[in-house]
């Protein structure tokens, strides 16, 4: 009865560990199918930061592009046709109001570039990165509340200005989430 009993004991034992091992199989994440689902997943997020730092280049440099433009128009260096050129911009209030963009242009691109292309610590980086962010939004959302405040809509510059505000707030929660 005792030997019945201890054979009873190593079959419920036996049966235990292979249950015991067969589930640690099943269950078990095979390094190479998660490293190349990683990889997958890192080269797509790579690939998205790739694009959100050449877009902000873009952005950043054409918005210096565009206060260089704006600097040759006043000193006379360029004539640009009156319908290419923003609602009332002759009236000297929205000539200065245009104006009063320019350090908070400048600062966005100048922070944004040397915080991707200059030299200094991820963490210096990162700050600066944040500020040009927010400064990019603020200077686009100022912009579309002024032209809605007034009630004037021109693609071309709610365009540009919306870009603003999307482009910061897509590149912001990617950078902390």
């Amino acid at each position: 009865m005792v030997a019945k009993h201890n054979k009873a004991i190593k079959q419920e034992n036996l049966q235990l560990a292979v249950f015991t091992a067969f589930n640690i199989l099943a269950s078990y994440k095979f390094p190479l199918i998660e490293a190349l689902y990683i990889s997958g997943v890192l080269r797509i997020l790579e690939h998205l930061s790739s694009i959100k730092k050449k877009l902000l280049t873009i952005t950043e440099v054409g918005m210096t592009a565009y206060w260089i433009f704006a600097v040759f128009v006043v000193v006379g260096l360029l004539n640009v046709p009156p319908e290419y050129m923003y609602s009332d911009y002759q009236n000297p209030i929205i000539v200065s109001w245009n104006w009063s963009f320019f350090p908070i242009d400048i600062l966005f691109a100048a922070l944004g570039l040397f915080s991707r292309f200059g030299k200094s610590s991820p963490h210096h980086k990162q700050m600066l990165s944040t500020a040009s962010l927010s400064l990019m939004f603020c200077a686009g959302l100022m912009a579309i509340s002024f032209w809605l405040i007034k009630g004037e809509y021109d693609p071309f510059w709610w365009g540009i200005n919306l870009w603003l505000v999307a482009l910061s707030s897509w590149v912001f929660i990617a950078q902390y989430r």
